[in-house]
């Protein structure tokens, strides 16, 4: 017999990601402790990015931006966070060697 697929509230998922994302806990520990896939912690990631990505383009939208310059305002945002992330990773490197 199939087994009932349990519901994770957003609320428990956002705080999921959280803790995979600020390094506290693994995907392996956080899919262990509510019985999932190491690739659905993965997944949820992905899935809240998107979210974000939309509500930040709905705000613009809203704010009277043009549809293109939403996009490009989106588009250099993305790249302005790449490279926080690498300055990041070689300060990191840096203190480490």
């Amino acid at each position: 017999m199939k087994e009932k697929r349990k519901r994770i509230s957003d609320t428990v998922k956002h705080q999921a990601v959280d803790d995979y994302i600020s390094g506290a806990r693994t995907a392996n520990e956080i899919a262990e402790e509510l019985n999932v896939a190491p690739q659905t912690i993965y997944a949820w990631r992905t899935s809240l990015a998107e979210k974000t990505k939309g509500i930040r383009v709905d705000e613009l939208m809203a704010s009277g931006n043009p549809k293109e310059q939403t996009k490009k305002i989106v588009q250099l945002e993305d790249e302005v966070a790449e490279y926080q992330k690498k300055v990041a990773e070689q300060a990191i490197s840096k203190q480490l060697s």
